[in-house]
């Protein structure tokens, strides 16, 4: 995906939340689909777009506890940009997203993932370490 489709994807996103009231299926499909795309793609100069939509679906009913086998607040983490990581973790915090909750298809929660990879060292990634510290900083335990 070009830099060019990327904003077009982005915009075209804020569109159709503007315009249209999705289900509540859509709106965790297409919190998914975001966080999918940008994963690896996104740059600080989408920060704004990407804010502009988690807090469009935040809005609509996007819980982050209730459909954490989504991976929409897990997949936080993966993100490759730090700044567009950092923004999205203490906005799900901010949003009530649970540090210690238990992702059943992980066996162990956000808080437990990061805390074991940043006490080994084990990906040498700022993102993490600044992940971490939020996370503890809204309730992480061990």
């Amino acid at each position: 995906m070009t830099e060019q489709t990327l904003n077009e994807y982005l915009d075209n996103t804020l569109t159709i939340l503007n315009t249209k009231e999705p289900s509540p299926e859509e709106i965790v499909q297409i919190a998914v689909d975001v966080m999918e795309t940008i994963r690896y793609r996104a740059k600080e100069r989408h920060l704004e777009k990407i804010n502009n939509i988690y807090d469009i679906l935040l809005a609509k009913g996007l819980d982050l506890n209730k459909h954490i086998t989504e991976y929409i607040f897990d997949d936080v983490i993966w993100i490759e940009n730090t700044p567009v990581s950092i923004m999205l973790m203490k906005k799900f915090l901010e949003h009530g997203a649970n540090p210690n909750l238990i992702n059943p298809c992980e066996m162990e929660s956000v808080f437990n993932y990061v805390d074991f990879a940043v006490g080994f060292d084990m990906f040498g990634v700022d993102t993490f370490m600044y992940n971490w510290l939020l996370l503890i900083a809204y309730g992480g335990r061990d």
